[in-house]
């Protein structure tokens, strides 16, 4: 257990982000919205009763003084989550953003800094500890590796972290200190809000077994539904089954990983690679039933996708439009989509955004055509554009290159 792993999240982000921008909201009940979706709202609003993701209708029902504000477009929070992870930069060379509102910073190099300079059993863990009020008449042994003490030091940092995205930006955040992302993660949901949770080695079993599966990063809703088929919802029901039982449902390389996940291991490394798997652009409509509204309305979603296009990102290779027909059955949901390599127009330094509009937008269009025969009627709900396959601009070649 030689790494420190801190998990940060920030809380309710995008109402946070509204209140920062707007004081006067800090103390009224706030909620963020998308189409007709509550999406997140403030612990105000959820001490009255609210959760994210139910109707503005439901919402405004259970709360009538809730503010509501549309948060459709995500500039403003992109913005606010780069400042976190530029800060969390400055502390640790090791930061993987997952998503606007989470970190994960390997702190492991700055424990050993700090352990060098400081007497052993020097420093006092900060925050809530796992399993202190819970695992009573558990063992109390500590691992002999000497984890114990790098976590607690982690946790003195993951502290000064949070303290330092408070100050600088104003955002409060939860997080986890383990020895794995995983774990970290975990940690991390067991108090909320604005708290941190240490999750040391030997109470990780204890704190696996009371999980249900749907609470494990990694097992996701369809893995739960082939769990459920075998009578297991709980991470103890997963550990006590046998090899054999799950090997009825899932192949063997699945039940290796159930294996790893239902005891908290977890080999994976926090990536220090800023540039995104995918970055994408979507909107539901009515019905779009003529070329010239889906030709408006792909050239606004391109517009909005330009300018997340940095350094940081690197330069995408591959677009992809994805959409969903109207007419199709209550609750069928299904997506086509086509895709191609990125012009090498668009990769060339274009020197504005509208010229670089006007290429993925022929490019993307081109796409249209070959997904929807526009010589017949036709309706689309769902327009996506997505650029992916992410690479390091390539450097520009000068007259000392060539020498």
């Amino acid at each position: 257990h030689n790494r420190v792993i801190v998990h940060i999240d920030i809380d309710c982000f995008y109402a946070q982000v509204e209140m920062i921008r707007n004081p006067c909201l800090r103390d009224r009940p706030v909620g963020v919205s998308q189409k007709h979706i509550l999406v997140t709202c403030n612990y105000v609003a959820r001490a009255m009763g609210l959760k994210k993701l139910i109707s503005l209708a439901e919402a405004k029902k259970k709360c009538p003084d809730l503010v509501i504000i549309n948060g459709e477009d995500l500039t403003k929070y992109r913005e606010f989550s780069s400042r976190v992870t530029k800060l969390l930069r400055r502390f640790a060379l090791r930061v993987e953003r997952l998503g606007l509102d989470e970190n994960y910073v390997d702190v492991s190099e700055l424990v050993q800094e700090r352990m060098k300079h400081a007497p052993r059993g020097s420093y006092i863990a900060v925050g809530c500890i796992y399993g202190d009020n819970i695992l009573k008449g558990s063992s109390n042994e500590v691992c002999p590796c000497g984890c114990h003490e790098r976590l607690t030091v982690g946790s003195v940092i993951a502290s000064e972290l949070r303290k330092a995205i408070f100050d600088e930006i104003g955002l409060t955040t939860c997080a986890g200190i383990a020895h794995n992302k995983l774990l970290a993660k975990i940690a991390g949901e067991q108090n909320k809000p604005n708290k941190q949770t240490l999750l040391y080695t030997e109470r990780v079993e204890g704190l696996m077994g009371l999980l249900p599966v749907r609470k494990v990063p990694g097992i996701g809703r369809s893995t739960c539904a082939r769990l459920g088929s075998l009578g297991i919802t709980t991470i103890a029901e997963l550990q006590e089954c046998s090899k054999k039982a799950l090997l009825n449902e899932f192949n063997s390389q699945e039940v290796r990983i159930l294996h790893a996940l239902s005891h908290g291991a977890d080999d994976s490394q926090v990536s220090t690679d800023s540039m995104p798997k995918s970055i994408s652009e979507e909107d539901s409509y009515s019905n779009l039933c003529s070329l010239e509204s889906v030709k408006t309305n792909l050239r606004v979603l391109i517009g909005n996708l330009i300018p997340r296009i940095t350094e940081d990102t690197g330069h995408p290779q591959t677009v992809r439009l994805a959409i969903r027909r109207g007419g199709q059955a209550p609750g069928v949901y299904k997506k086509e989509s086509r895709q191609c390599p990125v012009p090498d127009r668009f990769a060339m330094n274009t020197p504005n955004s509208s010229e670089k509009i006007n290429v993925l937008f022929g490019t993307v269009f081109g796409l249209f055509h070959k997904l929807v025969d526009v010589s017949k009627s036709f309706q689309v709900r769902v327009l996506n554009v997505c650029l992916s396959n992410f690479q390091r601009r390539p450097e520009r070649k000068t007259i000392t290159n060539f020498f």
